[in-house]
């Protein structure tokens, strides 16, 4: 169940940024900060947390959620939120503060995709 809920909480944050992040005047960073805030507004607002790490967890979602749709197809988006959650809790342990596992982590699961993404471009 703890599983479950990181993933989702990893799935509407990248989701949720991506989608808002193609607005103009908004773009990707914008978008990230946005549905951060909200989510923490909210989760403060009813003082519940969904998990130790939910904070955390769903920041990096929102880096996941920040790739451009020229990169990475919304389908591959969900399997990168997946490589995330097993990427950030077996780095987290040797890098120092957050911040480090949670851009390592939403590079290297979004990279492999964006590579396939770019691979299946050139065959079509």
């Amino acid at each position: 169940m703890d599983t479950l809920i990181c993933l989702i909480l990893i799935l509407v944050s990248a989701y949720s940024t991506f989608y808002l992040s193609r607005v103009s005047f908004i773009g990707p960073i914008r978008a990230s900060v946005g549905t951060t805030l909200i989510f923490l507004f909210v989760e403060s607002l009813f003082s519940f947390k969904f998990h130790y790490f939910s904070e955390v967890l769903f920041f990096g979602g929102s880096f996941i959620g920040m790739s451009g749709v020229s990169r990475i197809h919304p389908w591959l988006l969900s399997f990168s939120c997946f490589l995330f959650y097993l990427y950030f809790f077996q780095l987290a342990p040797f890098i120092k503060g957050m911040g480090g596992a949670l851009g390592l982590g939403a590079f290297l699961s979004v990279i492999p995709l964006a590579l396939l993404n770019l691979k299946l471009k050139k065959w079509t």
